[in-house]
C-alpha cells in the first residue's frame, strides 16, 4: 500500500464544533465535542478504527466503529452508531 493511508495508521485528537457563522460568538463556546481517533490501515487500502471520547452533547461515553478506505488523494470513513436511542452516522 503507498500514498497517504499507512501514515494516518495510530491515534489522533479529534475535535468537532457547531458550525456557527457569527465570528463574533467566543470561540470556547463552538466546542461540541472532543474524542480520540484511533485508525489502523490493512490491505487493499482498508482502513478501519474507533472515534471514542466524551461528550457529543451528551457528556455520556460513547464509541463509534469506523470503516473505509485511503490512497494518495486522500480518505474516507463511515460509521454509524445508536447513542442514547440516537443513531448517529459520521460520514
Amino acid at each position: 500500500m503507498t500514498g497517504v493511508a499507512p501514515s494516518l495508521a495510530g491515534v489522533w485528537s479529534y475535535r468537532a464544533f457547531y458550525n456557527d457563522p457569527d465570528l463574533g460568538r467566543p470561540f470556547n463556546d463552538l466546542r461540541f465535542a472532543t474524542a480520540k481517533l484511533t485508525l489502523e490501515t490493512g490491505p487493499d487500502k482498508v482502513l478501519s478504527g474507533r472515534l471514542s471520547g466524551e461528550g457529543w452533547g451528551t457528556w455520556i461515553e460513547w464509541s463509534l466503529a469506523l470503516t473505509g478506505q485511503g490512497d494518495a488523494d486522500g480518505f474516507t470513513l463511515r460509521g454509524e452508531n445508536v447513542i442514547e436511542d440516537e443513531t448517529w452516522i459520521y460520514d
